[in-house]
């Protein structure tokens, strides 16, 4: 059976799905709980609110959708599909576009061609992957008809697009499946076959997706004719809103004289529904009419019931009635902040701060009680750790390979190498807890780093030949070269005049000072070696070998097991490539 419960407040689907578990007798206690989710996120979250109703939580497991259906079909033995995954996509097109001819694929060639032609390659091959990728998942019934010849569309762009899949299609084993295939096989085959129902979990929770393709629906549709599927949606409103249209759309139908008799649009939507809501009130609109079993379950909540409530209950009341209603000022509210600051570390010293006054004015409240989003996480996780070292947090929605501190430093010295080395970035890596200690330096003395630099006039480029890369005059002013000759200069004279055309940097002595200008040094020298390093063409060996090397050298003392985990990472990009292994490509692919 597929039970649909919804909610304005997720605290009400998680108490729904306590009140589920608990309620249940559960014949075996050892059989496993399953869940889908979108994000890790979600997953941290459910485990907090399930250990803190059942005292203890375990013995669950927490899928993606598309995982979670390629295991349901291995354990059907149904056919895997193969060679389809976006990672072996790219590579398989990379291998493809470096072929490519004729009229037909022109627009390709024309933007491959020129300078840096490698990296050009792969990386329209990335986009290429994604978007075949999302037409296996969301337009099967096109790439159906490519595969018998047929164009559907007047896009000029569907051609070479259906010959490129033909050629995948044709270098792939006879036979196989791609994505789409194996989902639209599955979902028939749990709603037609007799299916061994020791093969599928009892039940299936659903909890913090707001859309599905069509075709997981429709396998999870399938699977409810044999076990028990609960999704837990979040909806803004218990009212219809599928009819809903934008403001702009209703005042285009007024000025063409519509009304709402002649076509059914209406009068007063709220606009945050009408705009942003489009997406939800179209997934909410699939699940009720593609299947005709569905227990809809609400439990819905009065946002603005009590008097005094703030902007943010008053706007979240107008969504619930579907209707934009007058907004009224509460003294003390603060429920809705809009803050703007000039970077990233300083929104995230500036969050700190409303962080730690929401705990000193609540004192009902802990940190599990707070939540922090943020669209990319991965352009602060960085950051978070240096700002937040003193207050106990965890960072979710990364994927398995950056879960570790380890990956994104390496990526971020391999973008750092690659760009044009401003003394900010350059200092900004050296700080990390993990980099400093490999040069012979302590806490104390970046600071008195970020001193000199800044007084040597160092801006950016390594050299006048790291300049002259990016299409400048070499000049050697104000680059890291000039910066540290002033440097070095400075403590082994102590003269005020030019030595050398070199002025002498003076506020360096001897001692410590040495040892600290010796670190600085030695990282701009590795950071030099690295640049010239990953602006070759190698295979992916080399690429490998190298990356190790790096990886050895900046952290082997420091993170030994960080570097056991890359090694082990480094073998599974191996593995995935299979006979791209030796080709050559550029330093950007090994960043993707």
């Amino acid at each position: 059976m597929f039970y649909l419960h919804r909610s304005n407040r997720s605290e009400r689907l998680v108490r729904r799905l306590i009140s589920l578990i608990a309620d249940s007798k559960r014949p075996d206690p050892f059989t496993v709980e399953h869940f889908l989710i979108q994000s890790q996120g979600m997953e941290r979250f459910l485990s907090q609110q399930l250990a803190a109703a059942f005292t203890a939580w375990c013995n669950f497991e927490y899928r993606h959708p598309v995982r979670f259906f390629d295991d349901l079909g291995r354990r059907l033995d149904l056919p895997p599909a193969e060679n389809y995954q976006r990672e072996q996509l790219a590579w398989r097109i990379d291998s493809l576009l470096r072929d490519l001819t004729g009229e037909t694929f022109a627009p390709l060639l024309r933007y491959i061609h020129g300078e840096q032609e490698e990296l050009k390659r792969f990386q329209l091959a990335g986009r290429l992957a994604h978007l075949f990728d999302q037409y296996q998942l969301m337009r099967p019934d096109m790439l159906e008809a490519w595969d018998k010849g047929r164009l559907v569309s007047q896009n000029p762009d569907e051609k070479w697009q259906a010959l490129l899949w033909a050629r995948l299609r044709r270098e792939g084993h006879v036979g196989v499946f791609h994505r789409g295939e194996f989902l639209r096989e599955l979902g028939r085959f749990l709603f037609e076959e007799q299916v061994d129902r020791s093969q599928l979990p009892a039940r299936l929770f659903v909890f913090g997706l707001s859309s599905l393709p069509p075709l997981l629906l429709s396998c999870l549709y399938g699977l409810a004719r044999h076990s028990d599927v609960h999704f837990f949606l979040l909806s803004p409103t218990n009212q219809y809103w599928g009819d809903m249209v934008r403001p702009i759309t209703l005042a285009r139908s007024r000025l063409q004289k519509a009304t709402q008799d002649d076509d059914g649009l209406q009068c007063e939507p709220h606009p945050l529904l009408a705009s942003m809501g489009s997406h939800g009130r179209e997934f909410l609109e699939l699940l009720l009419n593609s299947y005709e079993e569905i227990e809809d379950n609400e439990d819905f909540e009065e946002p603005a019931a009590k008097e005094g409530a703030g902007v943010l209950h008053q706007i979240q009341a107008g969504l619930y009635h579907g209707q934009p209603q007058p907004l009224e000022k509460v003294a003390g509210d603060d429920s809705i902040r809009i803050v703007s600051c000039h970077s990233r570390l300083r929104e995230l010293e500036v969050l700190k701060e409303h962080v730690m006054g929401i705990l000193h004015d609540h004192r009902d409240m802990t940190l599990s009680d707070i939540i922090v989003m943020t669209p990319k996480i991965q352009d602060y996780s960085l950051l978070i750790g240096q700002v937040f070292d003193d207050v106990p947090h965890s960072i979710g929605d990364r994927s398995l390979d950056r879960a570790s501190r380890l990956p994104l430093l390496l990526l971020q010295f391999f973008q750092l190498a690659r760009g044009r080395c401003g003394w900010s970035p350059v200092l900004d890596f050296l700080e990390m807890d993990e980099v400093y200690p490999g040069f012979g330096l302590c806490e104390p003395d970046l600071e008195k780093i970020r001193c000199w630099v800044t007084d040597a006039g160092i801006r950016w480029g390594l050299s006048p030949d790291h300049r002259a890369g990016f299409g400048l005059p070499p000049v050697n002013e104000t680059s890291w070269q000039a910066g540290l000759e002033r440097l070095m200069m400075g403590w082994a004279v102590s003269s005020k005049e030019a030595v050398n055309s070199i002025f002498p940097y003076l506020q360096i002595e001897g001692g410590r000072d040495g040892e600290i200008l010796g670190g600085l040094c030695h990282y701009i020298e590795t950071l030099s070696k690295g640049e010239r390093d990953f602006s070759v063409s190698r295979s992916v060996q080399e690429w490998v070998e190298l990356i190790f090397h790096y990886c050895e050298h900046l952290f082997g003392e420091r993170d030994r097991e960080g570097v056991e985990r890359l090694r082990e990472l480094m073998a599974d990009l191996v593995k995935l490539l299979g006979d791209s292994y030796h080709h050559e490509v550029e330093a950007v692919v090994i960043e993707e």
